[in-house]
């Protein structure tokens, strides 16, 4: 960055590198977003015990007959604690693919962006990128905005 007659004047690798921040800002967004559209509304208390929900699921499947989650979950429900964990298993391994695409897409695409060396590889990086995020978004049934 320069300074003429007092003003801000910014060089153009400055320029730059605003444009590669803007593409990282606008990267996570559209992930944020895919995430979101993938599990839709619900609360993250929710989200956050996926995992152990998950591990509990099959230590149950397993033979596990200690009460836990999936106990608990069912009986408030009224269902058959086996049929939720197989449920509980299956949509652990779709969240599972979800979230390793968005860790490769935004690692991916993220060091692309920090890479690019003019704005013809940014929007290289990002299109490429995001366009990958789509036809792999497909496979979940969700679209990647």
């Amino acid at each position: 960055m320069t300074w003429l007659n007092n003003a801000e004047v910014k060089t153009a690798e400055d320029q730059l590198e605003d444009a590669r921040q803007s593409a990282i800002s606008t990267t996570l967004a559209k992930i944020e977003e895919f995430g979101r559209r993938f599990t839709k509304d619900t609360p993250r208390i929710e989200r956050d015990g996926w995992t152990i929900k998950a591990q509990a699921a099959m230590q149950l499947v397993n033979g596990d007959e200690t009460p836990g989650m999936i106990h608990f979950e069912a009986q408030e429900k009224g269902v058959d604690r086996l049929v939720l964990a197989q449920k509980v298993l299956k949509k652990s391994q779709a969240y599972g693919g979800v979230c390793a695409l968005i860790t490769a897409i935004r690692s991916r695409t993220l060091d692309e962006i920090r890479a690019a060396q003019s704005y013809t590889e940014l929007n290289d990086a990002m299109q490429r990128n995001f366009n990958r995020a789509r036809e792999r978004a497909k496979e979940f049934g969700v679209d990647f905005p």
